[in-house]
């Protein structure tokens, strides 16, 4: 498990620093669908169904969590410190970015729970 989230934090790293690298030089709307929309949902679905599959459930929950975590830590380590620079004001983590990186992370904990039962019928 730990080398799915050494994975996973990889590619969060390569998030922000391209967020805060590239700022100038792309729309942030471009910026949302790349990361937010499509790479790291895909990931973190991909990942969840693999540490459903392979490791065990208990271990496989905090996978979720921290996955759902993450995923909120993104947006506020981007775009919501960016209008706190911006305006001066603070904001506090949203708890719906965590809500859908947990909701991302159970579809694929399911889909990995439906793979292991099938491959184990077979």
């Amino acid at each position: 498990m730990l080398k799915l989230f050494i994975v996973y934090l990889l590619i969060w790293v390569v998030s922000l620093i391209g967020f805060w690298s590239f700022l100038s030089g792309i729309e942030p709307n471009s910026y949302i669908v790349l990361f937010f929309l499509i790479s790291n949902p895909v990931v973190i679905i991909i990942l969840s169904i693999i540490s459903s599959v392979k490791v065990s459930t208990k271990r496989s929950f905090l996978f979720i969590v921290l996955l759902g975590f993450f995923y909120m830590l993104l947006g506020y380590l981007t775009f919501d410190l960016l209008n706190m620079i911006i305006y001066g004001q603070l904001v506090f983590p949203s708890i719906m970015t965590w809500v859908i990186g947990l909701m991302l992370a159970l579809f694929g904990f399911s889909i990995g729970k439906i793979i292991k039962h099938f491959k184990k019928d077979i």
